[in-house]
């Protein structure tokens, strides 16, 4: 785990250029700001990367300032600084992000003294986590999850430091191999007939297993369980294991979850039904999923294309015609499904902005 001398000189070398003058103060009004209920006014305070760069020297003294004393509301702004500075094309924003990660990891509580403060970090951790999949930059999503082995763990330790219980991080080690598989990051495109991994790929065999075997380790745990399963589900199916599939769907209709949850399970078990030869059923589940999310373009689809092979035109052009008038501002969950749990992103977003103090 990084000292607190550790981290200010990470934080501090993202300030070795040379800086342009900037405003005073620009950095406390931002975070003065945003303590008091406004967060866009990071972005109001950002709005290009020549800001962030001409912010360098203001945010090196205040780093020097904050990272004598331990303020979770400081830690939950340099979070999204760092994520406005991704979106402003900011070089230093994977440090900054990195290093605020380091600023959280050495409170001076150790997991399990402070139920509030552990709570902070598991929302900390998440939100930037949900960020890196929702953006699919992997490589720095397993970087950071990396970071912290040993620190956040699905069951408490029973020997040696204490660690912070967090069956999510988990369940989001099997989203990020879940993702590193997907037809789109192979070059492929992401229609049903890419998603079967084929028996000759015994690497992407072994990604999927690797997915499915952390997937598995949360079962027990409830807030995460139906979209583990879910997850499991498709991997299986994609693995040509379609009994296994349903077993696996049978767990996240028993666990719930959200309705994002809850259309994957119907949209899969659709599919999977298809594989076993029971196109009826299948139809029926792909109806469910489109009623879970009216309007949702990819049941109405694959309702379409069911009804076409099995030579029954009318219902076939009944659900063209419904996937071709997709009412405006209609989300697809299936369309985010690569980008992990991104759904939840403001909602994560929102906990650490009611952190106080």
């Amino acid at each position: 785990m990084p000292s607190r001398f550790g981290t200010t000189l990470l934080l501090s070398s993202l300030m070795v250029a040379a800086a342009a003058p900037c405003h005073a103060q620009t950095i406390a009004d931002a975070y003065q700001a945003y303590a008091a209920g406004t967060p866009d006014a990071i972005a109001r305070s950002f709005p290009d990367v020549q800001a962030f760069r001409n912010a360098r020297e203001d945010l090196q003294r205040t780093l020097r300032v904050w990272v004598r004393s331990w303020k979770p509301s400081q830690a939950a702004f340099l979070l999204e600084l760092s994520l406005v500075g991704f979106d402003r094309g900011w070089s230093d924003a994977p440090e900054l992000m990195s290093g605020t990660r380091n600023l959280v990891v050495s409170r001076p509580t150790p997991p399990g003294a402070n139920p509030g403060e552990d709570a902070f970090e598991r929302a900390f951790h998440r939100a930037a986590i949900t960020f890196f999949l929702g953006r699919q930059m992997l490589t720095a999503a397993d970087a950071y999850m990396n970071a912290l082995a040993g620190r956040v763990d699905l069951v408490q330790a029973t020997v040696g430091k204490p660690r912070l219980v967090d069956p999510w991080m988990a369940f989001a080690r099997g989203m990020l191999a879940d993702i590193r598989s997907a037809p789109a990051l192979r070059g492929e495109s992401e229609g049903a007939s890419s998603l079967a991994i084929p028996a000759s790929d015994n690497q992407l065999r072994r990604l999927a297993q690797l997915a499915i075997n952390e997937l598995e380790r949360v079962r027990a745990a409830p807030e995460v369980a139906g979209e583990a399963a879910v997850r499991r589900a498709l991997l299986l199916l994609r693995l040509d294991r379609p009994e296994d599939a349903l077993a696996a769907l049978d767990e996240s209709d028993a666990a719930s979850g959200d309705d994002a949850v809850r259309y994957f399970s119907a949209l899969f078990r659709g599919r999977t039904l298809e594989r076993l030869a029971r196109p009826v059923d299948g139809a029926a589940a792909y109806e469910r999923a489109a009623a879970i999310v009216p309007g949702a373009q990819t049941p109405a689809v694959a309702l379409a294309s069911l009804w076409q092979r099995h030579d029954r035109p009318a219902e076939a052009l009944t659900w063209a015609r419904r996937a071709m008038t997709t009412p405006a501002g209609t989300t697809d969950p299936w369309w985010l499904y690569w980008r992990g749990d991104l759904r939840h992103a403001s909602t994560r977003l929102a906990v650490l902005r009611a952190t106080k103090p």
